[in-house]
């Protein structure tokens, strides 16, 4: 009765969408669309009724309610570099059920993208939504590919609302739901495992998960609670460094939050007052943070001309360290003490939006705090992870503190 009910949706989609733009004709619950496609069919009816029976009602991270049918055996990733979760779970073939995608995976993380390129090239074939935070998802292939559901980052809650898309979707019996592991990573990123496991039928791989992330982030925390606010050092953040002028940063969210966990003082936090932002260079030399640390990726296809550091899967160590060296030696910085007493670090840029937090959560501690947290072996727990939980073997590449020069 599913395919029933969506061979109707796809054969009116396109009127739907055009009269809910002039009508602003309110969205029909899924349980009462099933009604209205049952015939006077007892056998019919019978399979309706199963259908109803199998769905599962879930609260997603935005806090909403959503119905979604079991099983799913089709969703759309509103990022591609939500594969990272997906694959944790669904260690055999991450892409199985994948139908489509914003494919932001290749021009941001080229190195982990050619890893799962090579073991499942199929990848190449997966259709390009376009993205829902530039207006520029493609609603009518989302349809046209029958998924079950459509998966978004909650980031782009306020775009999906306002651009008429969870209408449009809801409109034609495809759920959506958010997760988070970009704005609140601490508070999200164990609810958004948990919940992603659920609808997948994968909750014995999301428990897992979860356990090796408290098993990992907890003693870090407990530790971190017993550090003086006169031992602790200040520290910057460079988001995205090289990618575009300096210096974008974050304040208490994300990785400048981590900082502040682990035993630091964040200058993102006291000089922007906001979640993230943008400062001067100026400002960054006159507060002299004591430690310095940028995030990097492999952005060659997204910006070619960029002066990035290329952190990730296999990155070049050699490669790496000519680029922190490049940055290290902008106008001003051969000042900063992080620079002198090398304490300037990097580390991969997607560590900030994805389930493995828990390494950048071990990175960041030793580099602020490094005799409380020498037992900690960041190396390690990554491999470990990937031996555990990913279908792709762990190659390193991913940090790198700057040497002194030759």
């Amino acid at each position: 009765m599913r395919l029933l009910r969506r061979t109707v949706y796809l054969c009116s989609a396109m009127f739907l969408i055009l009269l809910m733009a002039a009508c602003q004709t309110p969205a029909v619950p899924v349980s009462e669309a099933a009604t209205d496609t049952t015939e006077n069919s007892g056998t019919e009816a019978a399979t309706e009724t199963s259908a109803v029976e199998s769905a599962l009602e879930v609260t997603d991270i935005a806090g909403r309610t959503v119905v979604i049918s079991q099983p799913v055996e089709k969703i759309l990733l509103g990022e591609a570099r939500q594969i990272y979760v997906i694959a944790a779970l669904e260690q055999e073939n991450p892409f199985a059920r994948v139908v489509g995608w914003n494919d932001d995976f290749q021009p941001n993380d080229l190195n982990t993208y050619q890893l799962y390129l090579e073991k499942f090239p199929e990848m190449a074939d997966i259709p390009n939504l376009g993205s829902v935070s530039n207006g520029e998802f493609n609603v009518e292939l989302a349809i046209t590919l029958e998924p079950d559901l459509l998966v978004l980052a909650l980031q782009n809650l306020n775009a999906a609302q306002e651009t008429g898309l969870l209408d449009q979707l809801e409109a034609v019996g495809i759920p959506v739901i958010f997760i988070d592991y970009r704005d609140h990573p601490l508070e999200n990123t164990i609810p958004s495992t948990i919940l992603l496991g659920e609808i997948l039928g994968r909750q014995a791989e999301a428990t897992e998960i979860v356990a090796f992330y408290d098993e990992h982030i907890d003693p870090i925390l407990a530790r971190a609670a017993e550090i003086a606010e006169e031992d602790k050092p200040t520290v910057f953040f460079e988001r995205a460094a090289g990618l575009s002028d300096c210096c974008a940063t974050w304040g208490s969210e994300s990785l400048g939050h981590v900082a502040e966990l682990v035993g630091a003082i964040n200058i993102g936090t006291e000089i922007l007052g906001t979640p993230t932002g943008t400062i001067n260079p100026e400002q960054v030399i006159v507060s002299d943070p004591e430690i310095y640390i940028l995030t990097g990726a492999n952005w060659s296809l997204n910006t070619p001309d960029n002066r990035a550091v290329y952190f990730g899967a296999g990155g070049d160590p050699l490669l790496i360290q000519e680029q922190l060296q490049r940055l290290a030696s902008r106008p001003g910085y051969e000042t900063l003490q992080s620079v002198q007493n090398l304490r300037f670090h990097g580390l991969w840029h997607q560590f900030y939006n994805s389930p493995y937090y828990f390494v950048a959560f071990e990175l960041i501690a030793q580099w602020v705090q490094p005799e409380v947290f020498a037992y900690l072996d960041p190396e390690a727990t990554f491999k470990e992870f990937h031996e555990q939980f990913l279908p792709i073997d762990y190659v390193p590449g991913y940090w790198a503190t700057l040497e002194a020069a030759d």
